[in-house]
């Protein structure tokens, strides 16, 4: 018998709504098929300066909220009995994002069509796009709330 559930998902988190809204998608269908998520937040630091006099305070202030909200997805997963692990990196997440599916050997990818950054999206591309392209795995592409048909208004 062909089994084609997926088994590991990675969801990759910005605290945008979209984000959150793969990770619910995510997470529904990992209580349904008892797939595992791999939750990651990766805090982008090449828009800093290594020379800005608070460079190393902003990192830390990113990492700090970043750690926050993985806290918060996995205090949620725990409560619905998901297998889960949450991974915190510093670094571009377009890259983060590909090297985590060979890390983690995940069989799909539940992430938001658009994050938080949409200044450096006009000018490198969403890292949606990078993903789609670069990914060796399946890419569920978040637009819509929980009811597959209302979209977010921010």
């Amino acid at each position: 018998m062909y089994d084609n559930k997926y088994q590991k998902i990675l969801v990759p988190v910005d605290g945008s709504i979209l984000a959150d809204l793969a990770y619910q998608k995510a997470k529904n269908y990992a209580i349904e098929n008892g797939a595992e998520l791999v939750i990651l937040s990766a805090v982008d630091t090449t828009g800093f300066s290594f020379h800005d006099v608070d460079f190393q305070t902003d990192v830390d202030n990113f990492v700090e909220q970043s750690d926050q909200f993985l806290a918060d997805y996995a205090k949620d997963a725990r409560k619905d009995n998901i297998r889960f692990k949450t991974r915190s990196v510093i670094g571009n997440p377009k890259n983060a994002i590909i090297e985590e599916v060979k890390e983690e050997k995940v069989d799909a990818i539940f992430m938001g069509a658009s994050g938080t950054n949409s200044l450096t999206r006009l000018f490198v591309g969403s890292t949606t796009a990078y993903v789609i392209r670069h990914t060796t795995v399946d890419v569920l592409v978040v637009k819509t709330h929980l009811d597959n048909k209302t979209r977010p208004t921010h």
